[in-house]
Order: structure tokens, then C-alpha cells, then sequence
């Protein structure tokens, strides 16, 4: 796959193996790709928009009534992944025009796909094991009012715990 830019993007089996979690991605992502200029950048995070509905956003917006009717936080470890993340159950996902595409340039000619999903930029999981303590407060600012849509086909089983146990493993 190329950029619209001429770069080639390597994807490794570990990148094959977390795209586990975003099975849809693989029917858009070489359009997707086609669409990024690199304009020479050590690290691509872009937003492509793809002009049509290409499927659903995993990630759903908390409103102040979800919120306010949540008793206990929410999560689920999703396929490839050891780190938890927030869910939300019976909350439908929101339809989607738009590919998320994560790279880091490895050459002059090729860039590592890192992650794409269909949906939205976000901040990064305050669970993500690259995520650094200086980013800590701005993740758990985002994720404390958006949350996936739970996936059974996707996540294992849901599991109640607070933010520090789900971060740190705390009483897990």
C-alpha cells in the first residue's frame, strides 16, 4: 500500500495482530493511505475523510444524561490488546465518513503503519502502555466523557472497575 505521497506503508504482524480489534478497517484502508501526503513528516496522525459512509465509530460521545445514569465504569479488554478499555453497552455506534491513520516514517521511502480505525482522532487509551504521564491527564479528560461501543465479536468479557484499577492493575 502507498501513500498518495509515493511512500510505501509496511504493516508488520504486530500491527496486523492489534487491527484484530478493527476488522472493518481492511476494506478502506489502501484508499484511505492513498489519500495521506506525508509531506515528509517523522509521524503521520491524520484524519482522512473518505466522503461517503464507510461504517460505524467505535468510540460514542458520553452525554451528561448517559453519564449521569452510569453507576459504575465499564470495561473490556479488546482482541490483541492486554490493556482495558472504557465501554459503554447498549449505546449504538455512530455512522461514519471518516479513517484515522497512525504511521511513523521508517526511510525516505517507507512509513510503518502503527494503527488506522473507521471513526475520529481521539487521545490515546489512559490504559495504552505508550501512553506518558505528562499525557495522562488530557487522555483521562477525553475518555471520562467518550467510551467504545461494546463488541462482543471484538472484547472479551465487561468488567466494573475504577480508572486506577484499570490502569494500573490495581485490585484486578
Amino acid at each position: 500500500m502507498k501513500l498518495k505521497s509515493g511512500e510505501t506503508v509496511l504493516i508488520p504482524q504486530e500491527t496486523k495482530d492489534h487491527l484484530l480489534a478493527h476488522p472493518e478497517i481492511w476494506d478502506v484502508l489502501e484508499e484511505a493511505l492513498s489519500k495521506v501526503e506525508s509531506n515528509i513528516r517523522d509521524f503521520i496522525i491524520e484524519e482522512v475523510d473518505m466522503g461517503r459512509f464507510i461504517g460505524k465509530s467505535g468510540a460514542i460521545r458520553l452525554t451528561e444524561s448517559t453519564m449521569s445514569q452510569i453507576k459504575k465504569l465499564q470495561f473490556a479488554k479488546r482482541v490483541g490488546r492486554e490493556n482495558w478499555s472504557r465501554v459503554i453497552t447498549g449505546a449504538e455506534a455512530p455512522d461514519c465518513n471518516s479513517v484515522v491513520v497512525i504511521a511513523s516514517r521508517e526511510d525516505d521511502n517507507n512509513y510503518k503503519l502503527i494503527t488506522a480505525y473507521v471513526g475520529w482522532l481521539s487521545e490515546r487509551e489512559p490504559t495504552d502502555p505508550g501512553l506518558t504521564v505528562g499525557d495522562l491527564p488530557k487522555s483521562l479528560k477525553f475518555w471520562s466523557s467518550y467510551a467504545l461501543v461494546y463488541d462482543p465479536e471484538i472484547m472479551g468479557p465487561i468488567k466494573e472497575l475504577t480508572w486506577p484499577e484499570a490502569i494500573f492493575g490495581l485490585h484486578v
